[in-house]
């Protein structure tokens, strides 16, 4: 059985673990960004319930991005090349989904 701690470590980080890392010295800021742009991203949403808008709110991952540069943890520039890859990856999903219909 594992302990909550190697539980831990054997999961993938999460994005904001991601950045500690390179806040912390663990990882360049270059190796961050790889690691980064390898994630396929998840945009949160509000769910319609039985057909009618809601108040809920469901996170995406792209939320701790938004949140990481609204605090600074991340510059300008790296949100700005997350945003794009987020973009082409979005253009990508659309492009495919339409080509099944």
């Amino acid at each position: 059985m594992l302990t909550a701690l190697e539980a831990r470590m054997m999961r993938q980080p999460g994005l904001l673990e991601i950045i500690d890392g390179r806040d912390a010295g663990v990882v360049t800021a270059r190796q961050m960004m790889t690691q980064l742009l390898a994630i396929d991203y998840t945009e949160g949403f509000n769910p319609n319930v039985n057909d009618a808008a809601s108040d809920a709110y469901v996170r995406g991952n792209w939320d701790d991005i938004e949140h990481a540069f609204v605090t600074r943890r991340i510059t300008y520039r790296e949100y700005e090349t997350l945003f794009r890859a987020l973009r082409s990856q979005s253009e990508t999903a659309r492009s495919d989904a339409s080509r099944i219909v």
